[in-house]
């Protein structure tokens, strides 16, 4: 029996909250929303408060998870980092915007592309 796409899904922002973790990155916010859209995961380190978009696909689908982060799903994303930010006067802190992408191979495997700085947002 196969894993439902919501058990997937939240079984990704796991695996994207643990790999955060083990690479010395705080968990500063997971699914935060706002009128705007939803963050996956809000993390931080000593130099950067980033903003990850948490994507999942099992292998052999038709699509690849980086060809899922359209234009409007970025400035969707950079709309609800700039309310974080202001919604908690965050300041004197760089941000980025990442990606994370699992795939979950045919045989069990789970394999994770971090993508730092995935795009950019000019404005803020």
């Amino acid at each position: 029996m196969g894993i439902d796409r919501l058990s997937f899904g939240r079984m990704a922002e796991d695996e994207a909250e643990a790999f955060f973790r083990s690479n010395g990155y705080e968990i500063v916010k997971r699914n935060f929303s706002c009128p705007y859209g939803e963050i996956d995961l809000i993390v931080r380190n000593k130099e950067f408060l980033v903003f990850v978009e948490v994507r999942a696909r099992t292998k052999g689908g038709l699509t690849i998870p980086e060809e899922t982060i359209t234009y409007h799903k970025r400035q969707r994303i950079i709309k609800t980092a700039r309310f974080f930010i202001m919604k908690y006067d965050i300041q004197n802190i760089s941000f980025r915007f990442d990606c994370l992408f699992i795939t979950r191979a045919l045989d069990g495997r789970i394999l994770v592309n971090h993508i730092k700085s995935a795009f950019e947002c000019d404005y803020f």
